[in-house]
């Protein structure tokens, strides 16, 4: 894997059906994006159980809910009790062993005080080649994220592969919050704080359930806000 996705959003205590319902927006959303994202497999230790689907498609509620209480955290010591601020967490993956396969892990519904963000979606993609030139392009890449930002409203979100040379963590050796990527998501209140450099070819999203807005061409001046929800596209 060479590209890898990030999405985090702070502690939000929801339920499994909560988390299903936002799932199956993402999952649904992704079919529009590319046919790559459009079904998803279990993970596993076989190669049979791994050729299982994850859930039905288009998803059914009621199939998520049970999956997302099967991911849920428990105790070691028996009697094993649920950790309930640990939320859940859920895999999956695209079953393409090709140049366009996809990792998805899902974490949510955890409303612990230990991180400052600990819900997130995470992807983990292959490294831009001929062969999957048509998914891992900026258009595709920038509606997967936004199928990403409508369903579960992260603070921000991060797409960056191994060439990228930006920093990702501060003068203490800590991982910046934001951090940037390839593409950036930023979140209203974040947005509102930060200024994209001259380079950056940024625009705002528009309201969740339209459809994704197209890039626009840089600001003139390196100071200039623009209007938040925002993603910015670092040049290749």
């Amino acid at each position: 894997m060479s590209h890898r996705f990030w999405a985090f959003w702070g502690p939000r205590q929801e339920s499994a059906e909560a988390c299903a319902r936002r799932m199956a927006c993402m999952l649904e959303a992704f079919v529009a994006v590319h046919s790559v994202l459009s079904r998803w497999n279990k993970m596993a230790w076989t190669r049979k159980a791994a050729d299982t689907p994850f859930c039905a498609m288009p998803p059914r509620i009621d199939e998520l809910t049970k999956i997302f209480e099967k991911g849920k955290y428990y105790t070691d010591k028996r009697p094993r009790k649920p950790i309930e601020d640990l939320g859940f967490s859920v895999s999956a993956w695209n079953g393409h062993d090709d140049d366009c396969g996809v990792q998805l892990t899902v974490g949510a519904g955890k409303y612990t005080d230990s991180t400052s963000e600990p819900n997130s979606v995470q992807m983990e993609l292959r490294r831009a080649c001929a062969g999957n030139a048509d998914f891992i392009s900026a258009p595709i890449m920038k509606k997967m994220t936004h199928a990403v930002v409508e369903a579960w409203q992260p603070n921000w979100a991060a797409l960056k592969n191994n060439d990228y040379t930006g920093a990702t963590t501060d003068f203490r050796g800590f991982p910046l919050r934001p951090w940037g990527g390839w593409i950036t998501y930023l979140s209203p209140p974040l947005a509102q704080q930060l200024a994209p450099a001259a380079d950056i070819i940024s625009s705002p999203l528009p309201m969740a359930g339209s459809s994704s807005s197209q890039p626009r061409s840089p600001p003139t001046s390196p100071t200039r806000r623009m209007s938040p929800p925002l993603i910015e596209f670092k040049p290749i």
